[in-house]
């Protein structure tokens, strides 16, 4: 298994990006499990964009999702 951890950090004083951007990270991270026959993506089920998250957040918060068990694979 392994994870694929591509991100973008800007430095909180790096003025070659906008204001607004100084000092934030963002990184996505993808769970494969690697097998002879090829991968396969253990987190592709899992939100990732912005509203996604946030749904899903809320519906777990609210009652209404329960949180995903910890894959028996890892």
């Amino acid at each position: 298994m392994m994870t694929v951890e591509p991100g973008l950090y800007f430095h909180a004083r790096d003025l070659t990006v906008p204001p607004e951007l100084r000092g934030v990270g963002v990184r996505l991270e993808d769970d494969l499990l690697v097998t002879q026959d090829g991968h396969e993506v253990l987190s592709g089920a899992l939100p990732i964009d912005v509203d996604d998250v946030e749904t899903w957040a809320c519906d777990v918060m609210a009652g209404r999702l329960q949180p995903s068990p910890p894959d028996p694979r890892r």
